[in-house]
């Protein structure tokens, strides 16, 4: 006989936030990365909410981090990569590979 299925979730806030946080796709991803292939990483828009949390947990990963900021954007929280370069426009092409160079 075929059983019927059963969920159970819990209504409490905190622990629906617990549960999206260890099932989001970003961290992952991030955790299906080897440890032993560290990659040399590009972030742009690092200086936003999800860029900065990409470049934090490609860090804390162990993968070398260039986080890619706007020119005049704080980034004093980008302190665990492993550099920070500004651009004045990623639309221009020069700026674009610059940033991009060297990684993979």
């Amino acid at each position: 006989p075929e059983r019927p299925a059963t969920t159970t979730t819990d209504s409490r806030p905190e622990v629906a936030s617990a549960a999206a946080k260890r099932r989001s796709p970003m961290r992952l991803l991030l955790l299906a990365l080897p440890h032993a292939l560290a990659l040399r990483i590009a972030v742009t828009g690092a200086a936003g909410y999800l860029g900065a949390e990409v470049a934090h947990q490609a860090s804390a990963q162990g993968h070398h981090v260039r986080a890619v900021v706007k020119d005049g954007q704080r980034t004093a929280h980008l302190s665990g990569c492993s550099e920070v370069r500004t651009v004045d426009d990623l639309c221009d092409l020069v700026e674009a590979r610059g940033a991009a160079e060297g990684m993979d």
